[in-house]
């Protein structure tokens, strides 16, 4: 029987453990989740040992491959975006040693050609895909267009000020960071997607492969949108249609294509029909606990668990083929 490993980064592990308590429950067994090393300061050491003795050692919580079972095993590598300079050299190491081992079927996401959210944003407005601009704030930018605002390079907590409408504004607010904190923050011109009457909707949809499942949209009237604080009987129904449908599932593919991401969430809105793209986060939350729901949004959550699970056991068995 074929086994999925997902690997994630210390302390990020639940947004699988609370699908496979809940929705998963099925997989359990079959689904194991791993930490990266805990390397910052250690990795180049650690590679050194790699190659000279790697049977004996332990990466994280993942031991060594080891000889051949005739076990199947799938990785999926997520949290790429997360991943230290130190984490990322270690990642590529072991997803070359995972690659070579006999057991291995697949590995999902590499964690050096995986594009992160600046390389990806930046690659996207230069095609056309998307209308805004995204600048490395340790640059000092001069943006095209405003307002604009900040926020984490790799991280996903939303907006790190609030909207600045002039360079003068700007320019004081980056006065304010230590040269650590520019590093990794972004300047991100402002996209405006909100509708007649001022609602915003982030919809959410995931790829495991060869699919694209349409997970969740996020209602607000607010600019950040980080929770759906507008829920309504009609936004309920607007939702479950949405994961029925997948209406974007043809161009979410092809961003994917062009993040060259196999497995994730990517976030984004619509204005005037095209499809703007926040970010895609490799280690997305998949879904909250059954008796956590929201009665209004159980229906929408139902239908993405049942497929996200359906496409799980798909890998799975391709894997056992």
């Amino acid at each position: 029987m074929a086994r999925l490993t997902f690997l994630v980064h210390k302390g990020k592990e639940y947004t699988v453990q609370k699908y496979l308590a809940s929705w998963g429950q099925e997989l359990v067994g079959r689904v194991d989740i791993k930490h990266y090393p805990e390397l910052r300061s250690t990795g180049h050491t650690w590679l050194k040992r790699l190659s000279q003795d790697v049977r004996a050692r332990r990466i994280g919580t993942l031991r060594d491959p080891g000889p051949p079972t005739g076990e199947p095993r799938i990785y999926i590598f997520t949290d790429i975006e997360r991943l230290s300079a130190s984490e990322t050299a270690v990642a590529e190491a072991l997803y070359q040693r995972l690659a070579d081992h006999p057991d291995t079927r697949l590995i999902v996401n590499h964690p050096t050609r995986s594009l992160r959210r600046l390389e990806l944003l930046q690659l996207l407005k230069a095609r056309g895909l998307n209308s805004f601009g995204v600048y490395p704030a340790g640059e000092h930018p001069q943006p095209e267009r405003w307002p604009v605002f900040l926020r984490d390079e790799n991280e996903h907590g939303g907006s790190f000020s609030d909207l600045l409408h002039s360079p003068r504004e700007l320019e004081q607010h980056l006065a304010k960071l230590s040269a650590a904190e520019l590093a990794d923050k972004v300047v991100v011109e402002h996209c405006d997607t909100s509708d007649a009457e001022g609602t915003i909707r982030k919809y959410g949809a995931f790829r495991i492969r060869e699919r694209i499942i349409a997970r969740q949209i996020h209602f607000s009237r607010h600019w950040v949108v980080r929770v759906p604080d507008l829920q309504q009987p009609w936004t309920g129904h607007e939702e479950l249609e949405y994961v029925e449908a997948n209406p974007h599932q043809k161009e979410i593919m092809e961003i994917f294509e062009c993040a060259r991401i196999d497995y994730g969430r990517v976030d984004y809105s619509v204005a005037d029909g095209k499809i703007q793209v926040w970010e895609i986060n490799t280690n997305p939350m998949i879904l909250i606990p059954k008796d956590r729901q929201d009665p209004l949004r159980f229906a929408a959550h139902d239908r993405f668990g049942q497929a996200f699970t359906a496409a799980l056991e798909a890998l799975l068995a391709g894997a056992g083929e």
